[in-house]
């Protein structure tokens, strides 16, 4: 009786070092991968921040929302670290869009958001002082294996610059017309007067 309790004893004692051996080797793979996602967040947000571009991602899980730094400086705001749900107007009002622009863009691209994303349109974007920037946007939906939609990422570019400059080129052509008039005009004015005399 003795030697069966030893042994129930010893198979009780090699099963619990058995479980208690595998939930170590679990929590140790459990800890690398998180130390590995947390590196490639880390490595994903330096490569946002160093980029020239306004670059974003819109995420379900927790701190996948991230975001350039030139987002805070241009528009006063970041991406939050996670939305309850990726729908059209969850973005919209994530990225700022003024309501004109929602519509239009709902218009054009509703439908197929989820699945096709924006490639690239104009939208105004608010900034935290409630001025609104005109922007090229962009918004690319990701999935994951299984085909689940998890995040939307994507580019804004302050088309302001561009805007000034072609309002800057616009008005040296009406001023070249208006001179290449007035040297019409006073070609005319001088052949009239020659036609008069």
């Amino acid at each position: 009786l003795l030697m069966l309790a030893a042994a129930t004893l010893v198979i009780i004692i090699g099963t619990l070092v058995y479980i208690i051996m595998v939930n170590l080797k679990h929590s140790r793979k459990h800890r690398a991968e998180a130390v590995l996602m947390n590196i490639q967040k880390k490595r994903y947000q330096l490569l946002m921040d160093k980029s020239d571009d306004m670059i974003y991602e819109i995420g379900l899980e927790e701190n996948s929302g991230v975001s350039s730094d030139s987002i805070k400086t241009v528009f006063g705001w970041s991406i939050p670290s996670r939305v309850e749900d990726l729908t059209y107007d969850t973005v919209m009002r994530v990225l700022h869009i003024h309501p004109d622009d929602v519509d239009k863009l709902y218009d054009e691209y509703g439908k197929n958001f989820a699945v096709k994303g924006i490639e690239s349109d104009v939208a105004q974007i608010r900034t935290d002082d409630k001025e609104y920037l005109w922007c090229e946007i962009s918004v690319v939906p990701l999935y994951d294996g299984q085909g689940n939609l998890i995040s939307y990422v994507g580019k804004i570019k302050n088309i302001i610059p561009q805007l000034e400059e072609i309002v800057v080129l616009a008005n040296q052509d009406i001023s070249k017309l208006e001179s290449i008039n007035g040297e019409k005009q006073s070609l005319i004015d001088q052949i009239t007067i020659e036609l008069v005399r």
